[in-house]
């Protein structure tokens, strides 16, 4: 799905040009490892967009709110988000006092991090499933790595420093594995059961189902019951859940790709690209060629 759009993908999009235009070679080894000082506030990119590599962020002070493949988190230091390449990332809020480092591996590391690894899709689905750490007292460890890491990147002359690097980096995400394992305690009710079971049926379908009464079929319950278990618990109608993932993806899509909107019509599959257009213009107001523009 994703990863057949991604061929499509501009290779690198301006604001990821500009970071290895101005990343040292002290940070770096080559395009495929970064170790990446946070940006100034007012840079920080507030669109949909779609993840051209893996990225970790440390941070160590400050809140921020964003979403992942459509799911919403909010988060307070000390934590680190893993964002996986092909993710659907949107930065809605950053607090002012920030603080953060960001190391971003291109697909050649992480290939290299989990080349005959029979764990790669356990870690996987881990850090899909589980994007966020809270780190807590545990923040002086992935001081160290990142202490440790910048080490290896300031030895230029050695010869195995992408090596190095994906050996303490794949330990690195060993130990966020283990420390996200943390049994269940709190017992869902039957609402948020459903509400649950409805997002990721939501998340699986919304490329091509868009209508209530799908879901509320695959639930087994009635299409009005599920809009007030959805209203309830997230504020929200189903449907503009619904709208809110197309319309997501699509800004991603317009704003990452250089795919045309024609082909994001066809990916969404709308009948024609003129009922996408009036989609799209319908929920945002603008229409996707403008959003472009303006992106």
């Amino acid at each position: 799905m994703l990863a057949s759009v991604m061929n499509m993908n501009i290779p690198y999009r301006q604001w990821r040009a500009n970071i290895d235009q101005l990343t040292p070679e002290s940070h770096r080894i080559g395009s495929d490892l970064l170790l990446i000082d946070q940006q100034p506030h007012d840079q920080v990119i507030h669109r949909p967009l779609i993840a051209d590599a893996t990225t970790a962020i440390i941070y160590r002070q400050g809140s921020a709110t964003f979403s992942i493949n459509m799911k919403r988190y909010t988060i307070q230091a000390p934590c680190m988000l893993v964002i996986l390449e092909n993710s659907i990332y949107f930065s809605e809020e950053t607090s002012e006092d920030l603080s953060y480092q960001v190391i971003v591996m291109s697909k050649t590391f992480t290939d290299l991090l989990f080349q005959d690894m029979g764990r790669i899709q356990e870690l996987h689905s881990e850090f899909y499933q589980s994007p966020v750490l809270h780190l807590g007292d545990s923040l002086q460890i992935y001081e160290n790595y990142l202490h440790l890491l910048q080490n290896i990147l300031r030895s230029s002359e050695s010869p195995y420093r992408l090596e190095a690097a994906a050996h303490l980096t794949l330990a690195m995400f060993y130990g966020y594995s283990y420390m996200t394992y943390q049994p269940t305690t709190h017992q869902l009710t039957r609402d948020e059961q459903l509400y649950a079971q409805f997002t990721d049926l939501l998340q699986t379908h919304y490329q091509q189902e868009r209508s209530v009464a799908f879901y509320a079929d695959n639930l087994c319950i009635t299409a009005k019951h599920l809009s007030d278990v959805v209203h309830e618990i997230s504020g929200k109608s189903p449907l503009a859940l619904i709208q809110e993932y197309v319309v997501t993806e699509a800004k991603a899509l317009l704003y990452s790709t250089d795919m045309t909107i024609s082909q994001i019509s066809d990916h969404l599959n709308f009948a024609t690209q003129s009922e996408f257009g009036k989609f799209f213009k319908r929920v945002t107001g603008i229409s996707p060629l403008q959003y472009r523009k303006e992106s």
